[in-house]
């Protein structure tokens, strides 16, 4: 069974007992491994939030880290989506260092994660089937290329109008060894993870194929016997994609006693889903920040003993978007945030503050100053995630800065948006159109 937690939602210490099940020796253990794990803050009323998203395994029991802007818990879809939305993401983008400590980077040996390598290695297996290994063996008449010399060697040849007729011929073919030790060492593997991951498929959350080729690995030998046998294999083996499947069985052997502590931590996500946020809009969104970056101005600075002049980094806004078709121009700014307000409208809750609020003013003003946009509408916004009902909900304006328009407050349909993000795909154009009609609506 699984257990759900949600992202920063503050958790007592009864309740965490209840949720996962736990005594009181177990909770404090738990609590040590998420402290060494960086996801467990201590509030100052005694409860306990995690920032985290995504699964965590600990004792052989799965817990599922919700985004902190759903409600409840999220149905399955949602569920696979946030998995299917890391292994992508894992995958297309730059990750920061303490992303790749709990997404995994299959291109790189030193930053491998248990999740994504049972990901590939059982969906590697599925489309390409066991590691196999050719031999070269000569027979009589075979399909396979002619051994001339051999041949020639040691067949009698017959002269038919002077010409030498070999009626046996050598030929070379290539057969794959079944018995191959690293064959069966796949096959370990391959059932290892499949029974690792049997919790999370027969709940829906992963629907990879039960496999089992009944293999024991005392049948094989040792672990360290084994990975010296994998490390052989890789010396000797040039293909990239063969390499890839020794590496990824090298780290799963290597990592298997650890998995079986009874301590033991998997982590598949992100502490930082906010950068997961703006890199998935970035994309989604086909922000053009490439294109305009040079002509940002830079600050300069003057040193009175020589009066040279320096320049150093500038201002760096999330999105920036042209849209010449409807004559706007988008300047946005990615938040994960629940901003709400109250009933009466007269609280706002969660909201950005004054830096981020002035800063996208000067975003603004930086790109109005470089840009000639003649006839254009320019658009300030505050992009941030919903469950619910996408669209512009309200807006926030400094008043000492009425030159320029309020940065509209625009919640984001996240499901969508991960869903153009998993398949490579980009908001259509009328994204736009409809917030310029909706402004224009709201502004008369």
């Amino acid at each position: 069974m699984i257990a759900y937690l949600k992202e920063w939602q503050a958790y007592t210490e009864s309740e965490l007992m209840t949720i996962l099940r736990l005594d009181i020796e177990q909770l404090a253990e738990f609590k040590r491994r998420m402290r060494e794990m960086k996801i467990l803050e201590q509030n100052e009323d005694s409860t306990y939030s995690f920032k985290f998203v995504g699964l965590l395994e600990y004792n052989n029991q799965f817990v599922f880290f919700i985004p902190k802007y759903i409600t409840g818990i999220p149905d399955l879809y949602n569920q696979r989506q946030l998995i299917d939305l890391f292994l992508a993401y894992s995958k297309r983008e730059n990750l920061l260092s303490s992303e790749k400590e709990t997404l995994g980077n299959m291109e790189e040996e030193s930053e491998f994660e248990l999740f994504s390598v049972i990901d590939f290695l059982l969906t590697d297996y599925l489309e390409n089937g066991l590691y196999t290994n050719e031999k070269t063996e000569t027979i009589i008449n075979g399909e396979g290329e002619i051994g001339w010399n051999k041949t020639i060697e040691e067949q009698d040849a017959f002269l038919i109008q002077e010409t030498p007729i070999y009626f046996d011929l050598f030929t070379n073919e290539s057969l794959n060894d079944e018995t191959y030790i690293i064959r069966q060492i796949h096959q370990y593997v391959l059932s290892q993870c499949s029974s690792y991951m049997e919790q999370l498929v027969n709940i829906g959350l992963f629907d990879y194929p039960s496999v089992d080729f009944d293999i024991e690995i005392d049948e094989l030998g040792s672990v360290d016997y084994l990975l010296y046998v994998i490390e052989n294999e890789m010396q000797q083996q040039f293909y990239d994609h063969k390499l890839k499947v020794l590496r990824g069985l090298f780290y799963f052997l290597s990592k298997e006693n650890g998995i079986e502590a009874e301590d033991s931590v998997q982590l598949f996500g992100t502490r930082t889903f906010h950068v997961v946020w703006e890199k998935v809009c970035s994309f989604v969104l086909g922000n053009q920040y490439d294109q305009y970056k040079e002509r940002i101005p830079k600050p300069q600075w003057t040193g009175f003993v020589t009066e040279e002049m320096a320049e150093t980094d500038t201002l760096i806004p999330d999105l920036i978007v042209d849209q010449p078709k409807i004559q706007s121009f988008f300047v946005m700014d990615v938040k994960y945030y629940n901003t709400s307000f109250s009933t009466s409208g007269k609280s706002v809750f969660h909201n950005p503050g004054i830096g981020d609020v002035s800063k996208q003013y000067l975003y603004e003003k930086a790109l109005r100053s470089v840009l000639t946009l003649q006839g254009y509408n320019w658009y300030n916004i505050f992009l941030m995630p919903t469950e619910d009902e996408e669209g512009i909900f309200g807006k926030v304006e400094l008043p000492f800065m009425s030159e320029f328009h309020p940065i509209y407050l625009q919640r984001l349909d996240a499901a969508k948006v991960f869903d153009y993000y998993i398949k490579s795909e980009i908001y259509p154009d009328d994204f736009y159109e409809g917030i310029q009609v909706v402004l224009r609506d709201k502004n008369g």
